[in-house]
């Protein structure tokens, strides 16, 4: 994935909740059709957007292993925060504010 859209990033908080909803009880994997299911979007979407942040791959018959994909979105959306925090601190010049936030 080259570039991450605005619609993916809207999406990835949302995976990650799912995702911890699905670990809190105990499920070790998880396919794209039935996250798509879940979250009402197309099987296809789904593994897009996951490519674009994961290290893993969906396995035939087996899906994500929900740990990895919770480390991978959670290190993706931690980036993401420090680099839009970086980028604002610097433009508006508030990085005493940020860092309470």
């Amino acid at each position: 994935c080259k570039s991450v859209s605005r619609a993916t990033l809207k999406r990835l908080p949302m995976y990650y909740r799912y995702l911890l909803d699905l670990q809190r009880v105990g499920d070790k994997n998880i396919s794209s059709a039935k996250i798509a299911i879940d979250m009402d979007l197309s099987p296809i979407q789904v593994r897009k957007d996951l490519a674009c942040v994961s290290s893993i791959a969906g396995k035939p018959k087996t899906g994500f292993d929900v740990d990895e994909l919770i480390k991978d979105i959670s290190k993706f959306l931690v980036l993401l925060y420090h680099l839009l925090s970086n980028v604002f601190s610097k433009v508006l010049n508030i990085s005493p504010l940020l860092t309470i936030l």
